[in-house]
């Protein structure tokens, strides 16, 4: 996941998430806050990273479906 603002400001990831939840509504904005903190952040990318959260290439809508 990558967040990029017309400011230049870009993250990905868990950050990148963060940066979206800020955005939904004032209920959701303490926990992309949380998530922005250094080690915060840093440890739930550490466990997304262990529990097989790495980044991969999804192919696109449609392609390779049997029958198509």
């Amino acid at each position: 996941m990558t967040y990029e603002r017309d400011d230049g400001v870009r993250a990905e990831g868990v950050a990148a998430f963060a940066h979206a939840l800020t955005h939904v509504h004032l209920g959701w904005a303490p926990a992309g806050w949380l998530l922005l903190l250094p080690g915060v952040g840093w440890f739930v990318q550490l466990c997304v990273d262990a529990l097989g959260g790495r980044p991969r290439t999804l192919p696109p809508a449609g392609a390779g479906r049997a029958g198509s």
